[in-house]
């Protein structure tokens, strides 16, 4: 029967560890949320992509603090709503994941009390390209074409076609790089700062459309003029109209390959404000995000929040990248530089940690047999000894820790059961938990122990009987009056 109470005492251990037991991480790195349901990151250098610290802060409260891994924020509601202050979106983007998983420490206790009373039960029931590149040196400067004879409306169309190409030639790529720059070098912190440097990109955004806008317009005109044009006899007029088509269709494909380049600084200008717009409109903070999904929480179980920061957006071309022309603007690659998983739970003032160790005290167990009168010679009933146990050596403990923010020493409630006899001790008590250096914790408590004893049913001390049958069959047990017990726990 020791034995096994013993392996179920062992159970609870074992379950525990296995099922990866986690009352000290809340007692010990936990973060009461108090009554807020709001909480915004912070990613500390905004500068440094590689960088992977972050901060976070309790809105609503003066708690701020470095975002780690296995963090665990304690909540009173079951839905918590998480910001992110605004991150350039040429540099970073981010995402988040919320999965509802059992909670160990609830599981834990739960399990740990079902077994104390299951074998209490027991043993109770022992008795329960580009436009240069392809057109440089090239010009229609001769009104002749083989031996035709062009007139003056030829020279016109001639003119028109140059200033086309010098509108090509002045393509701003340089300017653009610089306006793109400039917007990737936009840190997000301040408000009013980044309101600037976007108009300011808007502004130049807006000048280089106008640019190519209007040559839209020259090439809208020279292909009216030369719809229009009539010099010479039939032949000659097709011949000059297919050149001067083919010729604007390479230009038009030109400007097609330039154009990109502001419809791709229009893509980043428009992305940074978005963000911008995002950040202002949120009626929760000045200055923030709302990162979707939000934390769920449900009874008996946490939120395993997950949320990564990208390497991500646009940048400039570089000479490592191959085919491609330097300071062209392309999309980034998303490259993963942060993860942080951590944990909101339903915050409860008292946490159970399950654990194990050694309670002292002082119970006494008799014992009764049959025993020969030495006047009489008859079989009678007779106390026979007792077995007296000072110290119990493994405890299966609960102890109901009040939480406290920001503390080393925790009072608890404690509730266990232990073996060093043949049947189950139990224990109801109060202590101190006191997490010590380099990670170790230890905890005194003083409370009550009591045990079932046995004693006599019909048959009192002297009856006659047969043999120690007799005694045996009317042996009853019940539950002693309860003793003093000190207890000592380490590094549970």
């Amino acid at each position: 029967m020791k034995t096994k109470l013993f392996l179920i005492v062992i159970s609870i251990f074992y379950f525990s560890s296995v099922k990866g037991q986690n009352a000290k991480d809340v007692l010990e790195d936990a973060v009461g949320m108090k009554e807020s349901q709001h909480i915004l990151f912070t990613k500390s250098d905004v500068k440094n992509v590689t960088d992977k610290e972050v901060e976070y802060q309790i809105l609503g409260t003066s708690k701020i603090g470095i975002l780690k891994d296995s963090i665990m924020f304690l909540v009173k509601g079951e839905l918590v709503k998480t910001y992110l202050t605004p991150l350039n979106p040429l540099d970073y983007s981010f995402e988040s994941k919320n999965e509802l998983k059992p909670d160990q420490i609830d599981a834990s206790e739960a399990n740990a009390l079902k077994d104390i009373v299951t074998y209490v039960k027991k043993y109770q029931a022992g008795k329960d390209q580009t436009f240069g590149a392809v057109y440089k040196g090239f010009s229609l400067e001769t009104k002749e074409i083989g031996n035709i004879k062009c007139n003056p409306t030829f020279e016109d169309l001639n003119n028109l076609l140059d200033k086309i190409k010098d509108s090509l030639n002045n393509d701003y790529k340089i300017e653009i790089s610089k306006t793109f720059q400039s917007i990737k070098g936009l840190d997000f912190k301040n408000k009013e700062n980044t309101r600037v440097g976007i108009d300011n990109a808007k502004k130049a955004s807006d000048k280089y459309k106008k640019h190519y806008g209007a040559i839209d317009t020259e090439i809208s005109n020279f292909k009216d003029k030369v719809l229009t044009y009539n010099c010479g006899d039939d032949k000659e007029v097709f011949l000059i109209k297919n050149l001067f088509n083919q010729i604007i269709k390479d230009l038009i494909s030109v400007k097609k390959e330039q154009i990109k380049r502001v419809e791709n600084l229009e893509l980043a200008v428009n992305s940074v404000n978005k963000t911008y717009l995002d950040a202002t409109a949120n009626a929760k903070c000045d200055w923030c995000i709302e990162i979707k999904p939000n934390a769920t929480l449900e009874k008996g179980k946490i939120s395993s929040y997950t949320f990564t920061i990208n390497k991500s957006g646009y940048r400039l071309t570089t000479s490592s990248d191959k085919g491609q022309d330097i300071d062209e603007i392309t999309s980034e690659e998303s490259k993963e530089i942060d993860k942080k998983v951590f944990y909101f739970r339903k915050f409860r003032r008292f946490v159970p940690e399950v654990s194990s160790g050694i309670a002292y005290t002082n119970l006494d167990f008799p014992k009764f047999g049959a025993v020969t009168d030495e006047a009489t010679n008859e079989l009678k009933v007779a106390k026979i000894g007792e077995d007296n146990i000072k110290r119990i050596n493994i405890t299966a403990m609960i102890n109901y820790n009040y939480f406290v923010d920001n503390s080393d020493i925790h009072p608890f409630i404690q509730l266990g059961a232990g073996i060093n006899t043949d049947f189950p001790t139990l224990f109801l008590g109060t202590g101190l938990r006191f997490n010590a250096f380099d990670g170790g914790r230890f905890a005194v408590s003083v409370g009550f122990a009591g045990s079932w004893i046995k004693s006599l049913d019909s048959l009192k001390i002297g009856d006659i009987v047969k043999d120690d049958s007799d005694v045996e069959k009317d042996i009853t047990y019940e539950f002693a009056k309860p003793k003093l017990y000190y207890g000592i726990q380490f590094n549970f």
